[in-house]
């Protein structure tokens, strides 16, 4: 299967280092920074190869975890304005969430267990 660089997988969920196989090498991985989740991702990155498809992000706000998924839009925007499809883990797509990625052109939403994924649509990108 190729590389999708249009389809970006963000994990809040600090036990997700386990997972990171399952889209390692298929999409980029954005990971909350957890004790668990730097040591997937350093494993990942000693063995090279898709390695650089993944970075560790501190959480911003650690209160919300509303707030800090906001607060990344603009960076995941910049680093992938491509994006056509965000798989969320870790965090619901509550009416704040769901407001902030339609500044995004985030339309679709489809809800699945510990997460969300948004789709947007071409007019977005242009």
């Amino acid at each position: 299967m190729p590389f999708l660089d249009d389809d970006v997988v963000l994990a809040f969920d600090p036990d997700f280092g386990e997972r990171l196989n399952a889209f390692v090498g298929l999409h980029p991985v954005w990971l909350c920074q957890s004790p668990a989740n730097r040591e997937a991702a350093e494993r990942l990155w000693a063995k090279g190869g898709h390695a650089h498809q993944v970075t560790v992000f501190t959480r911003a706000d650690k209160t919300s975890l509303e707030n800090a998924f906001i607060s990344l839009l603009d960076t995941i925007d910049q680093h992938h304005p491509m994006w056509r499809r965000l798989s969320v883990f870790g965090c619901q797509a509550t009416p704040a969430v769901r407001e902030a990625l339609a500044g995004y052109g985030g339309s679709a939403f489809e809800e699945m267990p510990g997460g969300f994924a948004v789709d947007r649509g071409a007019l977005a990108l242009g």
